[in-house]
C-alpha cells in the first residue's frame, strides 16, 4: 500500500475561526406540548355549613378526589365509610360510598363551605369533537350541591 499525500487533512491553527457558528438549540423549546386531546368530566361537590359542623351523604357517582376548596374552614376531617382520609393519597368515591366532612371554622358566626373537585372516570370527553351547534356540545362539568343554601 503506497501513501498518498492528497487524502491527508491540514491540521488546524488557533488563528484558524470557523466561518459560521451554529449555537446548539433543545429542540423540545420549540415545539409545544400538544394538549391532551381526551379528558374527563369535571365534578364538584359542594356543601355548605350554615349552623352546623358536619355533613353526612350518600355519593351517586365515582369521582376521583383532585382537590378540596374551603371557604371559612380552620380545619376539616373527610371521612368515606367511616375511614379518615388522608389528602396527600389518592382519593376514589364509588358510587354508594358514604361521605362525611367535620369542619372547625375560623369566624364562628359565618357560614362556611367546603368544595370536593375531582373528575367522573367514566365519563370522557374528545377535545376535538366537531359538534354541529352549541347545543350539541357536552356539559363537562357538574356540580353537586350538599344542603344548599336556602
Amino acid at each position: 500500500m503506497q501513501h498518498d499525500d492528497r487524502c491527508e487533512v491540514p491540521g488546524i491553527t488557533p488563528n484558524d475561526k470557523p466561518s459560521e457558528i451554529h449555537e446548539e438549540i433543545d429542540t423540545m423549546e420549540c415545539c409545544e406540548k400538544e394538549p391532551n386531546r381526551y379528558y374527563n368530566k369535571v365534578m364538584k361537590v359542594i356543601m355548605n355549613f350554615d349552623c352546623i359542623l358536619e355533613l353526612e351523604f350518600k355519593i351517586d357517582k365515582d369521582m376521583v378526589l383532585t382537590s378540596v376548596e374551603t371557604s371559612n374552614v380552620y380545619d376539616f376531617k373527610l371521612l368515606v365509610n367511616d375511614e379518615v382520609m388522608n389528602l396527600e393519597n389518592e382519593i376514589k368515591f364509588l358510587n354508594g360510598d358514604k361521605i362525611t366532612v367535620k369542619i372547625s371554622r375560623d369566624d364562628l358566626e359565618a357560614a362556611s363551605e367546603v368544595v370536593l373537585v375531582g373528575y367522573d372516570p367514566e365519563t370522557v370527553f374528545d377535545s376535538q369533537a366537531d359538534n354541529e351547534t352549541s347545543l350539541d356540545e357536552p356539559i363537562d362539568e357538574e356540580h353537586i350541591l350538599i344542603n344548599p343554601k336556602e
